[in-house]
């Protein structure tokens, strides 16, 4: 969150034991946000190389697709232990309904 609103804005992610989902508009290249994520991850937990190559992006269409993928991004860790995630959303996607509309 430390480039909130400078170089990305972050609508909702979640982060848990073995992946990730972020939705972001980003500010700047995306490939280089990837990498400056990726890297201070790796060098503030010692972890070493952890990361796959690449990543999956989708564009979002409009604001059905954006709903969906909040609700995604909320549900996704729902089979985990609750202190084993970690969600975050802005104010807009609490805004989403639970239900598709």
């Amino acid at each position: 969150m430390k480039f909130q609103g400078e170089k990305y804005l972050h609508e909702s992610w979640v982060i848990m034991p073995n992946h990730l989902h972020i939705l972001t508009k980003p500010l700047e290249p995306l490939e280089k946000l990837i990498h400056a994520w990726k890297s201070t991850f790796s060098h503030n937990f010692d972890r070493g190389r952890i990361w796959q190559k690449g990543y999956r992006d989708t564009l979002i269409r409009d604001p059905k697709h954006f709903a969906n993928c909040v609700r995604y991004i909320r549900r996704n860790p729902r089979q985990l232990p609750r202190n084993s995630f970690t969600l975050w959303e802005s104010d807009r996607a609490k805004k989403v309904s639970a239900y598709k509309v």
